[in-house]
């Protein structure tokens, strides 16, 4: 039983004005329709001093019947002067109202009854609505927030997305202005949006049940006119509007988009000080994860799907440039060229002040090899050929100083020296690769030697060549 009093609800009111505003509406019997939503909850429809219609929703403790709290489809600080309208009405329909709302209750049932005596709706005879998101990225995880908009020519907000969903669930009205009521009687969505309204009340379910498992008091329904998404429901959401037009407010700056962006490209700039280097990015420039794996990632203004090794590139970028540049030493530069450059470029592209590009200089790799037969064994001799440039890896020799900055191609070196290391192996003291292992020598011959083949070429004495022979193969190589 509800347990009201004019007294505790001009104390609820806070304010003579508020109170008065509500009373005015209320004796303008300005009440649509009352609900029983649940054993402890009621919700109203009405409308207020501009004729628009609000939705109100108010609660109350089963033990005492004493008002809790309510929720209201105006933007208005609580108890606003709708809630007090309604709690109005109650008070004075206090005596009748259990007959109201208990025809009420048989009204929408034989209504529901009926909507299954006829035949499905066609499409055909109902008016396309229209579906439009509102990202609203944070860089903290779990905390991107969506609005939603419905219209048909003018997109209106949605002001309560809970009341909007449940109400799409059970066929029920929602009003979106004072020109637009949706209804599955007069309109509809497109598949795709349905896909998206499917998917946010997989999540407001989930949320639900997790939190009837989990707190012994039901925390508050979130009405508000936009949602916090976890991690999985919002990978999902990016998912299903990566071909679809959504929109974006980051810092008030709103922006319209067709489509997640595939093509990252992150503007790197480097110059050269006095006995350094710096490589930056732009200081207004704006980027975070969306997800932990960054697979989705905020830029400027732009959400991104990463492949695979973008993804790792990208947390490299962030933990290094934290500080939106990096610092490079003279001792650095040839490191920084050959294994951060290519990382780099995966995300982005870099410009260099003239000073370095001038000295950047690219060959193709060729690479050697030199195999000879000592007694039963094999030594091997690998370089690295770059022009006139020559690095020694079998045996090991320091790369000549130059004023050139050489530009190597690693991950073809590093597929060529892990080869040869596949087989248990030593060192010779001048360097050389040493394979002495008779099963070792007959994988490295077998095995490891035709892979090799269309990597390098390979130069190798007539006494190894005497040994290859032996398994009848044919190997195109030159003879040292």
């Amino acid at each position: 039983m509800i347990q009201l009093t004019l007294k505790y609800i001009k104390s609820l009111a806070g304010s003579d004005r508020k109170f008065r505003s509500g009373f005015m509406i209320h004796q303008k019997d300005s009440i649509i329709s009352i609900e029983a939503t649940s054993q402890n909850s009621l919700s109203i429809c009405m409308k207020d001093s501009k004729n628009n219609e609000q939705t109100i929703t108010l609660y109350f403790y089963a033990d005492t019947g004493t008002f809790k709290y309510a929720n209201c489809s105006c933007s208005d600080t609580q108890p606003c002067v709708h809630t007090i309208a309604s709690l109005l009405y109650i008070l004075y329909k206090k005596e009748s109202l259990s007959d109201e709302l208990m025809a009420n209750k048989s009204i929408k049932m034989f209504e529901a009854f009926e909507r299954l005596l006829l035949p499905p709706t066609s499409t055909i005879s109902l008016q396309l609505v229209g579906l439009s998101v509102l990202i609203l990225p944070q860089s903290s995880p779990n905390t991107t927030q969506i609005s939603l908009s419905v219209g048909i020519t003018k997109k209106y907000t949605i002001k309560n997305i809970e009341t909007f969903l449940i109400a799409i669930s059970k066929n029920e009205n929602y009003i979106l202005s004072k020109f637009l009521t949706y209804n599955s009687t007069n309109y509809y969505f497109n598949a795709h949006d349905m896909q998206i309204i499917d998917l946010l009340q997989d999540y407001l379910l989930t949320k639900k049940v997790f939190l009837q498992n989990n707190s012994n008091n039901w925390l508050k329904p979130l009405y508000t006119n936009s949602i916090s998404l976890p991690e999985p429901y919002l990978k999902r959401l990016l998912a299903l509007i990566t071909f679809e037009s959504y929109n974006i407010r980051y810092n008030r700056i709103p922006s319209s988009h067709q489509g997640i962006n595939k093509d990252i490209d992150i503007d790197f700039y480097m110059v050269e000080n006095k006995s350094s280097y710096t490589i930056s990015i732009n200081v207004f420039d704006i980027f975070f994860p969306l997800s932990q794996d960054t697979k989705y990632i905020f830029y400027n203004h732009k959400i991104y799907e990463l492949t695979d090794l973008q993804q790792k590139s990208f947390i490299l970028f962030q933990h290094y440039f934290v500080d939106k540049h990096m610092d490079i030493t003279n001792e650095q530069l040839d490191d920084f060229i050959n294994q951060v450059l290519p990382i780099l470029n995966r995300i982005g592209h870099v410009t260099f002040d003239s000073s370095i590009s001038d000295r950047i200089i690219t060959y193709p790799l060729i690479c050697k090899i030199y195999i000879e037969q000592i007694e039963d064994n094999i030594s091997l001799r690998l370089e690295f050929h770059y022009g006139a440039s020559v690095i020694n890896i079998f045996p090991h020799s320091k790369q000549l100083d130059t004023l050139d900055i050489l530009t190597r191609q690693l991950e073809k070196e590093q597929e060529i020296i892990q080869l040869l290391k596949t087989t248990n192996h030593s060192f010779l003291e001048n360097g050389n690769l040493y394979y002495t292992n008779d099963t070792d020598l007959f994988l490295f011959l077998n095995k490891i030697l035709p892979k090799l083949v269309p990597l390098c070429e390979i130069y190798y004495s007539k006494d190894f060549k005497k040994t290859y022979l032996r398994s009848n193969r044919k190997l195109e190589t030159h003879i040292s």
